[in-house]
C-alpha cells in the first residue's frame, strides 16, 4: 500500500473514508482525534465509557461533531484505524473495547 504524506496511514486508508488525516488530540494513537475530511473540514471524533445500568458492563459511545445525524465515516475511520494499530500491537485488551454504540 502506498503511504500518505504523514508516513503512518495508507494512503489507500485515507480514499476509503474520503479523509486526509486522523490526528491525535493528546497522545499518539490516543482518543480523542481530529479528522480532516478531504474537503478541508476538521471534526473531532471521541469515545465515551459508562456503566450499562443493567447488568454492570462497561460500554463505549462514540461521537462526532460533524453534522451527520446517527452513523458517519468519520466514525468509521477512526474505528477501523485504532483496530489496525491494536491488532499490530498485539493490544487484545484494546481490541476487546473497540465496540460502538452510536
Amino acid at each position: 500500500m502506498s503511504q500518505s504524506n504523514d508516513n503512518t496511514i495508507p494512503a489507500e486508508f485515507l480514499a476509503k473514508y474520503r479523509i486526509r488525516s486522523i490526528t491525535p488530540v493528546n497522545e499518539p494513537g490516543t482518543i480523542p482525534v481530529t479528522v480532516e475530511s478531504e474537503s478541508g473540514s476538521r471534526y473531532t471524533v471521541d469515545r465515551n465509557a459508562f456503566i450499562d445500568r443493567y447488568d454492570g458492563g462497561m460500554e463505549f459511545r462514540w461521537s462526532c461533531t460533524c453534522p451527520a445525524r446517527k452513523r458517519c465515516r468519520h466514525i468509521d475511520a477512526v474505528e477501523d484505524w485504532l483496530y489496525a494499530q491494536a491488532l499490530a500491537d498485539q493490544d487484545y485488551d484494546a481490541l476487546e473495547i473497540i465496540e460502538r454504540t452510536v
